[in-house]
């Protein structure tokens, strides 16, 4: 199982097996991207893993899943967040609860990586 990654955390080298891996936003239920991004390495060849979003966000307790990826062999590759401040993620999805309540800071938003 890979640990929950904070995204103030910098790049974080992780070892994956081949498979498909969905990558999980903790820390809420509402998200705005906006121009946040992930990038995935692969640290033997600096070959970018694509990484697609899904249409259909399901949603986790406090979690949403947002993206996916597959991995095609054993190897270490490097997950860096890019503008993780840009990113916008409210506890709630009721709209007038939203209106609400103000956005989570970025130092309280992790991220998940789960074998499908």
């Amino acid at each position: 199982m890979i640990p929950t990654i904070k995204l103030t955390d910098g790049p974080k080298t992780i070892d994956l097996l081949p498979a498909k891996y969905n990558i999980y936003i903790v820390g809420g239920h509402n998200v705005e991207l906006n121009s946040f991004r992930i990038s995935i390495v692969d640290k033997s060849t600096n070959e970018y893993i694509p990484i697609k979003e899904y249409n259909l966000k399901v949603r986790d307790f406090n979690a949403v899943r947002y993206f996916y990826f597959d991995i095609t062999k054993i190897e270490s590759y490097e997950i860096t967040f890019h503008n993780y401040d840009s990113l916008m993620i409210k506890k709630s999805m009721l709209p007038i609860l939203r209106f609400f309540h103000s956005s989570i800071n970025s130092s309280d938003i992790r991220i998940r990586i789960e074998r499908n």
